[in-house]
């Protein structure tokens, strides 16, 4: 509940990782759904990487894993949060992240093994061509570069792991319209979630994602990434 305005708020998580499909992540499918409902989330959207740095299999073998971990989590969240399935994905032609949403990110992984292979411009055609939604992550980190905008929909303005990019990243995006947004990029069991967005519905597809995005009909969660005492990553 919102204490300023007596409404219902729900809060959605935009960005988070998974052991066994993620190299850089520890926490397991059933962590995140007791991280997640203590921190009172209706959502959690699972962004695996998809990328280079953790492309060490067969393409088939590697859009089965994050498939694969997305089921997981439902079935250890059913009942208690609403899963969506994502991607972070990076081309091989820079070390840009882009979020990645929408219900065709299955099939747009499927039919296209090359994507890694793309520039952005084709990446960001092929990906609008299944209605998925493209945002950059965590633009202003190091290593990164700042994407044309006219290939995005939104940008990740708060990362929890980046706070301190925060206002470079805003003020890009409010230049070039992006829809602005945040995610708190949990990859340890002992990170407690602090990014995301809040809304007076819950978000439950992802085609009800997108549309909210799109209409910037939201709150962004702004909090402070956490870890659990006395634990260590």
């Amino acid at each position: 509940m919102d204490m300023t305005t007596g409404k219902a708020v729900y809060k959605t998580e935009l960005h988070c990782h998974c052991k066994n499909v993620s190299l850089c992540a520890s926490v397991t499918e059933e962590e995140l759904t007791n991280i997640y409902t203590e921190a009172g989330y209706t959502t959690v959207v699972l962004t695996n990487h998809f990328s280079p740095d953790h492309y060490d299999e067969s393409w088939e073998r590697r859009v089965d894993r994050v498939v694969n971990a997305a089921g997981r989590f439902r079935n250890c969240a059913a009942g208690k949060i609403h899963v969506i399935l994502g991607a972070e994905i990076r081309l091989f032609e820079t070390r840009n992240d882009y979020l990645v949403y929408g219900d065709g990110i299955e099939t747009m992984l499927r039919d296209n093994p090359n994507l890694l292979e793309m520039s952005l411009s084709d990446f960001s055609s092929c990906a609008h061509s299944y209605g998925l939604y493209v945002a950059q992550a965590h633009p202003f980190r190091v290593s990164m570069t700042i994407a044309n905008p006219q290939y995005l929909d939104g940008m990740e303005v708060f990362n929890a792991n980046s706070a301190a990019d925060t206002p470079f990243s805003t003020r890009w995006a409010e230049r070039f319209g992006l829809h602005k947004q945040s995610g708190s990029d949990l990859h340890h069991p002992t990170a407690r979630p602090a990014g995301g967005i809040l809304t007076e519905e819950p978000i439950i597809t992802s085609n009800q994602l997108i549309k909210t995005l799109k209409s910037d009909g939201y709150s962004l969660i702004e909090g402070n990434l956490t870890v659990v005492s006395g634990t260590s990553d």
